[in-house]
């Protein structure tokens, strides 16, 4: 039993291990934040082209009334 203790990599691969996956971690949860952001912004310009839309209609129907009302004639149903 005289052989001696060879020291190995153990604490050092333990270390590494954590640190590569602490950083793969961090990048995930990075990754996944922008995605979420870059989603909204698509989101949020559909909604508000929606919403421009429909004040486009709402416009042009009042527009129709209010003609209609100046000129002194019924406006028509019909568009």
């Amino acid at each position: 039993m005289g052989a001696a203790y060879k020291k190995g990599y153990g604490l050092q691969a333990f270390l590494a291990s954590i640190i590569f996956c602490t950083g793969a971690i961090v990048y995930v949860k990075y990754d996944e934040q922008s995605k979420r952001e870059r989603r909204q912004v698509g989101v949020n310009r559909r909604l508000r082209t929606m919403q421009q839309e429909q004040n486009m209609e709402e416009y042009k129907e009042q527009r129709k009334y209010f003609d209609a009302a100046t000129s002194g004639t019924q406006p028509s149903a019909s568009s």
